[in-house]
């Protein structure tokens, strides 16, 4: 079977981990290509997208799609790589590929909520939870798969190594240190977050938040506001956002809304305690998992739980994983794959492929393999119609001068 994964969105946060992470280990079982926006212009940018790219396996096909018209894009990656299935990421990537595909089955994992402008036209879903699936129009008339996210276990470091790790963050000895893994937008409650903590009035205590978002300037000022400028320390976007999980005492998900909640799962698997606000995604991993869920929008019970983690103060217990490993849920998805697509090429039956426009021929094209690189993804808005003009095929260094070499740029 041929998957073409599509991921056409901005930065590197769950979303992002999770495509890329399948996509290594879909290429174990079947032949996967991945297609990518253009690197973006913007400075801030281009760190997340470098972390993104240094992510994908060597070997792995890769085509990019032009930030002005990522239909275009979508059109030479079918027309190159001829997919039997295309699996889409991220709202962008569905609404394009579900509009544009010319009858190539498109698979969606819905990562945040159902929306009928970009999820209506897919053939099938990947819900993370069964209230999600339970949540989608009862007319949505393609495939419905219930498949949660997965982690890889974490080992704990060496107390050596620990240390390093918290004296590099600022943390002094003896500090109890309260740790958050998120964007710095308004849905992760951050701001709340940083309130309970100094309503908390722990002694000693630290608040460590990892991650970048517009958020940013407004809660360092709060924090300053709230006399806590010493205490809540700003990381900034970490490449290596899972080794920092070790250096946490307890870990806290403030989020309004979660429909998953990857960084819940990656606490867990390092040994870290876990306070979360009674989210979707949060109760169905409260299921197997042994966290402290405290009502959404509501300080009392949070700062209530930070004080009980600070006077109980937990050691780190590995938690049992089996249920997220990533080849369960491979597995699960290949099931789902062979559903949408009976009669991929990797089932010996003869497969019809797409028309594409300007399609002169199934080889046209150049294959390219990924090698050692850096990347993250372009913003853009809108379904662009296709046009005659590529930025990506004009310039073809501008995924990353230095990095990717060779690459299908589409």
């Amino acid at each position: 079977m041929r998957v073409l994964v599509a991921l056409l969105s901005i930065g590197f946060a769950g979303t992002e981990r999770h495509a890329l992470e399948l996509a290594n280990a879909l290429s174990q079982h079947c032949d996967v290509a991945l297609l990518l926006r253009e690197r973006p212009r913007e400075a801030h940018q281009q760190a997340a997208y470098d972390a993104l790219l240094r992510t994908i396996d060597p070997g792995l096909r890769v085509f990019v799609a032009s930030r002005a018209m990522p239909v275009l894009g979508l059109w030479r990656a079918v027309r190159r790589f001829r997919p039997d299935l295309i699996h889409a990421h991220h709202e962008r990537s569905a609404r394009i590929a579900s509009r544009y595909a010319f009858g190539v089955p498109v698979l969606a994992t819905v990562h945040m909520h159902f929306r009928a402008r970009d999820f209506a036209r897919c053939t099938g879903l990947i819900c993370l939870t069964h209230a999600e699936a339970s949540a989608l129009p009862h007319d949505y008339a393609g495939a419905r798969f219930v498949i949660g996210n997965w982690v890889r276990p974490q080992p704990r470091p060496p107390a050596e190594a620990l240390q390093s790790l918290r004296d590099s963050l600022g943390i002094q000895a003896g500090d109890y240190v309260i740790g958050t893994v998120a964007r710095l937008e308004p849905v992760k409650g951050l701001d709340g977050l940083i309130i309970a903590f100094h309503a908390a009035a722990l002694p000693q205590a630290r608040l460590i938040i990892v991650g970048q978002g517009d958020q940013q300037a407004t809660l360092a000022a709060l924090a300053r506001q709230l006399g806590l400028a010493k205490h809540v320390i700003f990381t900034g976007f970490r490449a290596d956002a899972r080794e920092l999980y070790p250096s946490f005492d307890v870990f806290v998900s403030n989020s309004s809304d979660e429909p998953y909640g990857l960084a819940i799962l990656e606490a867990a698997a390092a040994g870290v305690p876990v306070i979360a606000t009674a989210t979707v995604g949060a109760t169905a991993i409260a299921e197997h998992l042994p966290l402290r869920l405290v009502p959404t929008g509501s300080q009392p019970p949070l700062v209530q739980a930070m004080r009980d983690a600070w006077s109980q103060r937990q050691p780190p217990a590995m938690a049992n994983l089996h249920e997220f490993s990533i080849e369960h849920r491979v597995a699960e998805i290949l099931a789902a794959y062979h559903q949408m697509a009976p009669h991929s090429s990797s089932s010996g039956q003869p497969l019809r492929r797409p028309s594409i426009p300007g399609d002169a021929g199934a080889n046209e094209g150049a294959d390219a393999r990924h090698k050692d690189g850096h990347g993250d993804s372009a913003a853009g808005t809108g379904d662009e119609a296709p046009g005659t003009d590529d930025a990506a095929n004009r310039h073809p260094n501008r995924l990353n001068a230095a990095a990717l070499d060779p690459v299908d740029h589409a």
